[in-house]
């Protein structure tokens, strides 16, 4: 055991030395003071300049979403405020300017199911980086009482029930772990309003209407098409370039 909690902490040092790397300062800087003179298209130009380097952060995503907003580009806004949410989930700020930025959107208010509510809550109760300090902290809980149970000599069934407690956390930890994963790799922001249709080619039969800023689920990428699902259920093809997956790295081909 003891051998398997030792790999699982450098795993996860590794993991959290990824995620908490910093953006370059100098374009960030600028691209802030374009911002501020007004000049969203050149500072939005900085913000993914910056993003094409392999960095990110959730400053620079909501940078990037308000200068998108400030364009009138609603959609591409609302995606990138999402992909900060996956940093920041509970800052005031962030949450107004998407909160503001959904309600002028023309499709229907995001509701679902109880669970889809459920697993969107779940999803983002904790920031990326935070999910690696938790995992740290459990795994580090998890060693020390292994380690004083040996020291100590415990009782065999009070050491038992206090590892079961342990790796119930973990266990509980990474079901919120994998819902926020999934969340940020299934989940997709339309672009432009697009008829979705029943298949996946040109002329086919309309199934239900998205528009832009709408969430949408991607099942499947055939070709140039999409399958997505929408919050209420329905499903059908939009192609490739109506959408965006928060998750970058994800094509969409």
């Amino acid at each position: 055991m003891s051998k398997t909690i030792v790999i699982s902490l450098i795993f996860y040092l590794i993991f959290a030395g990824k995620v908490f790397a910093e953006e370059p300062s100098a374009v960030f800087a600028k691209a802030n003071t374009e911002y501020q003179q007004g000049r969203y298209e050149e500072a939005g130009g900085l913000y993914e300049q910056i993003l094409e380097s392999g960095q990110e952060s959730g400053a620079l995503y909501y940078n990037l979403g308000n200068s998108y907003f400030k364009k009138g580009q609603i959609g591409k806004a609302i995606l990138n405020y999402e992909r900060a949410l996956d940093f920041f989930p509970r800052d005031a700020d962030l949450q107004a300017n998407y909160a503001f930025a959904r309600s002028i959107t023309r499709g229907l208010d995001e509701r679902g199911t109880v669970f889809a509510r459920f697993a969107k809550r779940g999803a983002l109760l904790l920031a990326r980086n935070e999910y690696a300090w938790v995992a740290l902290f459990l795994l580090g809980v998890l060693a020390g009482v292994h380690l004083m149970s040996l020291s100590f000599n415990w009782r065999r069934n009070l050491q038992t029930v206090v590892i079961m407690v342990g790796l119930l956390a973990l266990i509980f930890h990474g079901f919120f772990w994998v819902l926020h994963e999934r969340f940020f790799a299934r989940r997709a922001i339309v672009l432009k309003d697009s008829s979705v249709l029943f298949e996946p080619r040109e002329g086919a039969t309309a199934h239900f209407q998205v528009y832009e800023g709408d969430p949408v689920e991607v099942l499947k990428i055939q070709d140039s098409w999409g399958k997505v699902a929408r919050f209420d259920g329905k499903e059908g093809w939009i192609t490739t370039d109506h959408f965006e997956r928060l998750r970058r790295g994800k094509t969409n081909q």
